[in-house]
């Protein structure tokens, strides 16, 4: 059974003829819904040049899209060429141009390539002046306190051969009684005040220039001077003159 409708212009319309046209139109829709390209999952990875995974990668997509870390996890991309940017802290930046395939799961490795680094060496120079300064009263220092340990090291000898001249001649000389001793015995005595009296003096030079050296080494910019010097008065003694 067919009606008719009067259109605007008086002709008769079908009903059949309006649903297949909605039919057609509805088809067209959906084939053009079926047609749209599906995004497929990418995963990127860097590695460096021992093949051991790059961490802080950072890549960019197309120019607009940022990945900030390569963990591993699947980013979606619409099918077609795409081109990526690498880019980690110590490595050169890599491009890589890629397909998606619809459907296809794609892995992308690049392989990064350490930056070359330069070293900027200052160039020669003439040290400033409180540093040559420094440095010569740091060098006295150390000669000096390396002074000080010899005769620390001589003091230490004549103490030693003092005592053992001593006691030689107490035993022999004077069979254990200062008093009665005979004449080798007294000059063996006077022999080892002497050699008691050096040792004194090396001990005594040994504590100054161990501190002059320590002064001189950890003040400023004072100047310092030292003399020292043996001086003879009927025996042995040590003259030492010092400014700071």
């Amino acid at each position: 059974m067919q009606h008719r409708i009067s259109g605007g212009a008086g002709l008769p319309v079908r009903h059949d003829v309006v649903a297949l046209a909605v039919a057609a139109a509805v088809a067209a829709t959906c084939r053009v819904c079926v047609a749209a390209p599906a995004r497929t999952a990418v995963v990127l990875e860097a590695k460096d040049e021992g093949s051991m995974n790059v961490g802080g990668v950072r890549a960019t997509i197309d120019g607009a899209q940022v990945v900030d870390k390569l963990d591993g996890t699947a980013i979606l991309l619409s099918p077609g060429a795409h081109r990526a940017v690498f880019a980690a802290p110590g490595f050169r930046s890599v491009e890589n141009t890629f397909v998606v395939v619809e459907g296809q799961k794609l892995r992308v490795v690049v392989f990064l390539t350490a930056a070359t680094r330069v070293l900027t060496l200052p160039a020669p120079g003439r040290p400033d002046e409180p540093s040559i300064v420094w440095s010569r009263r740091q060098t006295l220092g150390v000669v000096l306190a390396g002074v000080g340990l010899g005769s620390l090291a001589v003091g230490t000898v004549w103490s030693l051969k003092s005592k053992s001249t001593y006691d030689d001649a107490l035993s022999f000389e004077c069979r254990g009684d200062p008093s009665r001793c005979s004449e080798q015995g007294i000059a063996d005595g006077k022999a080892a005040h002497r050699e008691a009296t050096i040792a004194t003096i090396g001990f005594a030079a040994a504590g100054v220039l161990l501190a002059a050296g320590a002064t001189l080494y950890f003040t400023g910019r004072k100047q310092t001077a030292l003399a020292l010097a043996p001086a003879v008065d009927g025996g042995a003694s040590m003259m030492m003159a010092g400014a700071w």
